[in-house]
């Protein structure tokens, strides 16, 4: 211990002895790690400014969420979905993208619809002649999304209850939907089965523009009937050929959870989780990911970190230089004192030593 507290006392003295050498050799130093330091920051700060001005601006243009994510499936022959994959793709999505991405998304949306149906009005007793005409047959699509009784008010009857697993499907109806093809609270239909379907709800939205729907909500259940989740999975799955004619998974992310440092990681995250999808063995697509504006900003930061090296190339050529000069200069004024030591009896190890606690000090110093 005694033995490097000297070595570091009389690399110190020095220094100090060659004070206008050493401060040349710092502002060198710093000089140099400033530029090989703040390009990079430099480059970050601005493209994820731009970044953000851009998901911002596609946010405005889409009316979604900043930074949020839509995966859909069409029906295939060749690949059907069926209840049960249905509800493990709707496990999966949300846990890649917490695993791949990092971010937990604060919303998932889920929404599941059968494929065309015919509804022809039943026989009920009291009913007008006009509505039991076997001419009214309506060509409708069951469906349900998760979380939308929180998003709409009831104009009429009450929600479905969830739960029922026998008697007629209780719907509800979309307030377009039941004024464009005359659905009232009560009325009765029957499936081609046999299966009765009673109308019970007719609703709105609350806010046309939450976030909450990807699609305008009068025209995206102009021709849905809605169920609760339970009621879908248990009787529809098991009433029709085709329960998911199409599906739909959409996540919200909280804006405050991004961290722009990790674009690399997000980027690279939903590039795996797309071809993901499509190895789920049926289609999957994304319709709608912050992707293009993250690819973006990794190909604005290697071209300007790029960019500024190549313009602060010459300067830190000049900093080396600089600092070659100076060390030269150094070596040889201490020429007599390294001469002086070695007569002490001071090994070569030691002077290197010496010399290499010399540069740390400095480098600690422009740090």
């Amino acid at each position: 211990m005694r033995y490097f507290a000297s070595i570091v006392s009389i690399t110190y003295k020095r220094l100090a002895h060659s004070l206008g050498l050493t401060l040349s050799a710092l502002v060198g130093i710093v000089c140099v790690l400033t530029l090989a330091i703040c390009i990079p920051v430099f480059s970050y700060a601005v493209s994820g400014q731009l970044l953000r001005d851009q998901l911002f601006e596609q946010a405005e243009k889409s009316g979604h969420p900043v930074f949020s994510i839509r995966a859909y499936s069409l029906y295939d022959s060749t690949a059907p979905m069926d209840i049960a994959t249905g509800q493990k793709i709707s496990e999966f999505i949300p846990k890649r993208v917490t695993e791949l991405l990092g971010i937990r998304p604060e919303t998932v949306i889920v929404e599941f619809q059968s494929a065309m149906v015919e509804l022809r009005p039943a026989p009920q007793p009291d009913a007008a002649e006009w509505s039991v005409d076997a001419g009214l047959v309506r060509r409708l699509k069951f469906a349900t999304q998760t979380g939308l009784t929180e998003h709409a008010r009831l104009l009429d009857g009450e929600w479905p209850a969830p739960g029922k697993d026998s008697g007629a499907l209780e719907v509800a109806v979309h307030e377009d939907l039941a004024n464009t093809v005359f659905l009232n609270i009560g009325q009765v239909y029957t499936l081609s089965n046999g299966v009765e379907v009673k109308i019970v709800a007719i609703w709105r939205e609350i806010n046309n523009l939450d976030p909450y729907w990807y699609e305008s909500p009068g025209a995206h259940f102009k021709d849905l009937m809605w169920l609760p989740p339970d009621i879908y999975y248990n009787r529809v799955g098991a009433l029709m050929r085709k329960p998911i004619s199409f599906a739909s998974w959409f996540l919200m992310v909280d804006f405050e959870d991004v961290r722009f440092q990790n674009a690399r990681q997000y980027t690279s995250g939903m590039i795996r989780l797309d071809n993901e999808l499509h190895n789920l063995g049926v289609p999957v697509k994304m319709d709608y990911s912050p992707l293009n504006p993250l690819l973006t900003y990794q190909e604005r930061v290697t071209s300007m970190n790029n960019l500024l090296y190549a313009v602060a190339a010459p300067l830190v050529v000049l900093g080396l230089i600089f600092i070659g000069l100076t060390s030269a200069i150094v070596i040889q004024e201490n020429e007599g004192e390294v001469a002086m030591l070695r007569s002490r009896g001071i090994s070569r190890g030691e002077i290197l030593v010496m010399n290499l606690m010399e540069s740390l000090l400095l480098l600690i110093v422009a740090l």
